[in-house]
């Protein structure tokens, strides 16, 4: 963890301790934000069930004098529905982001191609990040995973606060970390609520992820599924460890199947020189598929591993298999 993002992650303890009363009441002070998101949601669900509870156009009870009051909805009208959300997985630690961020570095918001506004994308340890120093805030919006075995971190979390200098992160940015298992989960957003509900979805990976991986390549691999067509794509490191997940929709699932049953067979040459790269597993409905490598430094490793045949890499299955 460079020296930098730990000042940084420093600064965002500062800031919760200072909300919450002070260091000491850190975790009161976490523990108080939560309790009061959980009773403004009881409360608004009873009021809501209390309204849904009088069916459309009975009479409600007046006071025995003439037309009593009545309640009418507008089946129409649909309440408002929060943003779609995506699983992120990296090791041992999952969190649901917004399904329109992007993937990308925090730090290099600046050459994304949006000008002066950053755009929140998900971050990896092997994101490469270019060199480059932007004219504003030092990080965008988004998500970081990092790697927090090693980690001199004094707290395992600092609830999302506000940034209102706008030196590391955008004015008005809510800034905030948890730690899970071996991983740190660092999230900045554009407002309290969005900050809250991706902190609050930070969770260790005990079995597989809300996509269908599990944490490590043994553990897809020997997968047994249930014969469904739902399709994951798992992708794992050189240390066997899950580094992202993706769950494709049915049509794609289907459309990749095809792909991969009609894609030429190759002859496969295992005599390259080098470690192989990152493999990612095929899982149907939990079950272990094949395995596909996309972007190996040997051409003759890179290809689809089904029942022990290798099939070539069609543009359309590069295409459907992308990973961040």
């Amino acid at each position: 963890m460079s020296d930098e993002f730990e000042r940084r992650l420093s600064e965002s303890l500062r800031r919760a301790a200072d909300s919450a009363g002070g260091a000491t009441g850190l975790a009161q002070g976490a523990r108080s934000r939560l309790r009061r998101r959980r009773r403004t949601t009881i409360a608004a669900a009873a009021a809501a069930l209390a309204v849904v509870a009088v069916p459309v156009g009975i009479q409600v009870a007046g006071d025995g004098g003439g037309d009593g009051a009545t309640v009418a909805t507008d089946p129409s009208v649909d309440p408002p529905a929060g943003p779609v959300m995506r699983t992120e997985s990296w090791r041992d630690a999952t969190v649901q982001v917004p399904a329109d961020w992007g993937y990308g570095s925090l730090s290099a918001w600046c050459a994304s191609g949006n000008g002066d506004s950053p755009q929140p994308v998900v971050q990896r340890p092997t994101t490469i990040a270019p060199a480059i120093a932007c004219s504003g805030p030092a990080s965008s919006y988004g998500v970081q995973f990092v790697d927090a075995r090693s980690s001199t971190m004094q707290s395992d979390e600092a609830v999302p606060s506000e940034v209102a200098d706008g030196v590391d992160y955008p004015a008005g940015a809510w800034s905030g970390f948890k730690v899970v298992g071996g991983t740190m989960v660092q999230v900045v957003a554009p407002d309290e609520d969005a900050a809250m509900a991706i902190y609050e979805s930070i969770a260790l990976l005990e079995g597989p992820d809300a996509n269908g991986c599990p944490q490590d390549l043994g553990q897809a691999e020997a997968g047994g599924g249930k014969g469904g067509k739902d399709i994951s794509l798992c992708r794992y490191s050189d240390a066997d460890e899950l580094e992202s997940s993706k769950l494709l929709p049915p049509s794609e699932s289907e459309q990749l199947l095809d792909e991969i049953a009609s894609a030429p067979t190759l002859e496969f040459d295992a005599s390259c020189d080098g470690p192989a790269s990152d493999p990612t597993v095929i899982l149907q409905d939990g079950g272990y598929l094949a395995t596909l490598r996309t972007d190996d430094p040997c051409e003759e490793r890179n290809g689809v591993f089904l029942s022990g045949v290798a099939h070539e890499l069609t543009g359309v299955i590069r295409e459907l298999t992308q990973m961040p």
